[in-house]
């Protein structure tokens, strides 16, 4: 093992503490890491009842008419280069 610490400061065992805490910390990021992506996972993922399922399609099919605010929303946004 090679040590960033100066050879004569450093021990064998503190060597061995040192690899065992650099694999500790790596197991615990890769945990970290799944954990993060099955709860991305899941918040990406909706579920809807078929209520809910036959309600969204039936507002794509027949959208409800523009509000009064969206023309000038559109007019507020920056202007295309």
């Amino acid at each position: 093992m090679t040590s960033v610490f100066s050879p004569s400061l450093v021990t064998e065992d503190t060597e061995k503490k040192i690899f065992a805490a650099r694999r500790i910390m790596r197991t615990m990021e890769e945990y970290a890491l799944l954990v993060a992506k099955a709860a991305v996972k899941e918040a990406e993922h909706v579920q809807l009842s078929l209520r809910d399922s036959l309600r969204v399609l039936a507002l794509l099919e027949n959208p409800p008419a523009p509000s009064s605010k969206l023309p000038a929303a559109a007019r507020a946004l920056p202007k295309r280069a």
